[in-house]
């Protein structure tokens, strides 16, 4: 986190720079798929000392209505900026497309996933509990937590270790089979 503040400043900073070029662009999403595959090791490791309750019968999910967004880029406490315990985010054709051509990319997405990160990071339990669900459902999911950049070895100190430890916790905790 503090690698990611010290290169590229707070959330609210990136979301207030105006577009990005796509050097710029492609060189902050990298940096936040490296945070990201960190963090979802981190949350394996605190969602195997999580304690599940089995889910009840017909439990009803509330349902939040998506409201329109009005997006306040010096407020990122009042962005809608869930973080993806799961995997990470995949690239889209319509994102590639834009990465191809030389008009500036927006940053509001990326502001977004590090204001996420940040918030996963200051209170990971919450994010723990709803993983350590996910990962009791459905095996997949194992695979996808643990899907990580190839440049997450040279850009966090001893990635190796935590991720065969997030892979052990998963085969002893979370696998069924």
């Amino acid at each position: 986190m503090l690698t990611l503040h010290a290169l590229f400043g707070n959330p609210e900073d990136i979301a207030q720079a105006g577009p990005l070029t796509r050097q710029a662009h492609k060189l902050l999403a990298s940096w936040l798929r490296v945070g990201e595959a960190l963090m979802r090791r981190v949350l394996i490791l605190e969602a195997a000392a999580c304690i599940i309750h089995p889910p009840r019968a017909k439990a009803q999910r509330a349902r939040r209505a998506k409201s329109a967004e009005s997006f306040d880029p010096a407020a990122p406490e009042s962005w809608r900026a869930p973080f993806s315990a799961g995997a990470a985010p995949q690239k889209h054709a319509r994102h590639a497309r834009k990465a191809q051509s030389s008009r500036p990319l927006s940053p509001i997405g990326l502001a977004k996933r590090y204001e996420a990160l940040i918030r996963a990071f200051n209170a990971p339990h919450a994010y723990a509990t709803r993983l350590a669900k996910r990962l009791w459902r459905n095996a997949p999911a194992c695979d996808a937590a643990l899907k990580a950049p190839p440049e997450a070895r040279h850009r966090i100190d001893q990635f190796a270790m935590l991720d065969a430890e997030a892979r052990t916790t998963i085969a002893l905790r979370f696998d069924s089979g």
